[in-house]
């Protein structure tokens, strides 16, 4: 049977490559992690290994932009950020559509894809606020991380 397809959400990703450099020492520096652990970092890798993982445009994009080290740290991370998008199967994504949706107004152009996407692909998210608008639209593929952090 083939993997399950899952797209994983900006912060999450972000947490994936910045997790993956040098044992994940560098969490606690990204200002942009500071909620999270290495033990976090852990969890995730376990669960996506299970999986197929989707990417979009949007979702690189953001992720890249969020990487907020400098020098050769940074490089680093960007470097190891293109070698998981080159793993990542990527998915079409049409801004006409994406954007003419009511999320968009709300939660921006990347979110907005999610909320049309989690009808065919499992969401993996720690954003609450996202993840009940996920739920709106397909409840068994819209996955909060945070409940994989309470087992």
């Amino acid at each position: 049977m083939a993997n399950p397809k899952l797209i994983i959400d900006t912060n999450l990703l972000l947490l994936l490559i910045i997790g993956s450099l040098d044992d994940g020492v560098h969490i606690r520096k990204s200002k942009r992690l500071n909620s999270y652990t290495l033990d976090d970092y852990d969890l995730l890798v376990s669960f996506i290994n299970k999986y197929k993982i989707y990417i979009t445009p949007y979702l690189a994009t953001e992720t890249s932009n969020l990487i907020d080290f400098y020098g050769e740290l940074k490089e680093r991370a960007m470097l190891l950020a293109r070698e998981f998008f080159k793993q990542f199967e990527e998915i079409d994504t049409t801004i006409t559509k994406d954007s003419a949706s009511k999320e968009f107004v709300y939660f921006g152009l990347a979110d907005a894809s999610l909320v049309r996407l989690v009808k065919g692909y499992r969401v993996l998210t720690n954003d609450m606020r996202l993840y009940s608008v996920l739920c709106s639209s397909s409840t068994t593929n819209a996955y909060p991380f945070i409940e994989l952090s309470q087992k």
